[in-house]
């Protein structure tokens, strides 16, 4: 007697559409094991009524083109927190506690922090320098244990479109192309943009 195929095929997507997720099932992890995730819980901003300074050990970098001019590449400095800090996600306020991960934007002010990957940093914005552009530029101190060594940040995330060509804190500038402008010497290929 052959079998009805359609009818073992609903009856197996019934059985399997009864059974439901149950956090009760979920795996033991195994010891010594923590649960990791991508997301961050926040973005540092000390402007935006998040907490004055901000004590993390930086990990990479995330590229995507900025929000103001989509030409020019925005650089988020991911890393995990060492003391509790107020965070900035979605307009709101959110604490972030020892161990969460959160970003960093990077401005010209406080570049410094990319160098110390791996490292603690402790970050605090200082007040402002005319640069002869609109807006003056934030400087920031940023601060390591006097034994800590100099990692440079990588690039892990690059999500960039518009801004794809321009150079970022991260790029080494084009063969040839000087520091101080067309008169200045030229930059070995090393050279960063920092």
């Amino acid at each position: 007697m052959a079998k009805n195929l359609k009818s073992d095929a609903s009856e197996s997507s019934k059985a399997s559409a009864d059974t439901s997720f149950d956090p009760a099932n979920l795996p033991q992890l195994p010891a010594g094991y923590e649960e990791v995730s991508g997301d961050l819980v926040g973005q540092w901003d000390p402007d935006n009524k998040g907490s004055p300074s901000c004590h993390f050990i930086p990990e990479y970098v995330n590229l995507s083109d900025s929000k103001l001019n989509r030409d020019r590449p925005s650089t988020l400095l991911v890393g995990k927190l060492v003391d509790r800090c107020l965070l900035v996600k979605d307009e709101a306020i959110v604490e972030g506690k020892p161990g969460d991960q959160i970003g960093v934007w990077i401005t010209h002010g406080n570049k410094e922090a990319l160098q110390w990957c791996g490292s603690k940093v402790f970050i605090y914005p200082t007040g402002t320098l005319d640069v002869g552009k609109p807006s003056p530029m934030k400087t920031f101190a940023v601060a390591k244990p006097k034994d800590a060594t100099k990692k440079l940040a990588r690039v892990v995330n690059d999500y960039r479109k518009e801004s794809m060509h321009s150079p970022h804190f991260l790029n080494p500038r084009k063969p040839g192309v000087s520091k101080g402008g067309p008169a200045g010497p030229a930059v070995e290929e090393t050279d960063l943009y920092l």
